[in-house]
């Protein structure tokens, strides 16, 4: 007889589930994405740029460095010195546009799962990356937010 426990039942033991808004409750690959994404943009390899993404990028990822101009010409530097700043600026307003357009457009699927939590009574928390925030703001002047608006409340952290 198998002792393990499933997913749901998992689930039902807990009293509150946490997301992570970004690659977790959105889709960046979407069609609903304003353009390119920043590696495509920058002629940078896609592996390379995630490896700085995830494993080169420790001040970014600690929350330490948190200007969303500097974390992208950090990296798109460490990947190609020669990059005109010119291109990283473009490339950083496109992923800043990029991150707010994937607000708007949710998976349903996803928005189904919140919903069944909701139901059952779960609290449900969402983390988010600083570097995020000025995409929540300039969405904020232009369209709900058809995930966050469900909540009764939100707050927002820098740390």
């Amino acid at each position: 007889m198998n002792n393990e426990k499933s997913l749901l039942d998992i689930i039902i033991e807990k009293k509150a589930m946490i997301f992570d808004l970004f690659h977790t409750l959105t889709v960046l690959d979407h069609k609903g994405t304003a353009g390119p994404g920043t590696s495509e943009m920058l002629g940078i390899d896609r592996e390379k740029w995630n490896k700085q993404l995830i494993k080169k990028s420790p001040e970014r990822l600690k929350g330490k460095l948190k200007d969303p101009y500097e974390i992208i010409r950090r990296m798109a530097r460490a990947c190609n010195p020669d990059l005109p700043e010119d291109l990283i600026e473009k490339a950083t307003e496109n992923r800043i546009k990029n991150f707010g357009y994937s607000l708007l457009y949710i998976p349903e699927e996803n928005t189904n799962v919140l919903k069944r939590l909701k139901n059952m009574n779960k609290k449900i928390g969402v983390t988010i990356q600083v570097f995020i925030i000025m995409s929540l703001r300039a969405l904020a002047k232009q369209s709900p937010f058809r995930l966050l608006r469900r909540y009764r409340s939100l707050r927002f952290t820098q740390d």
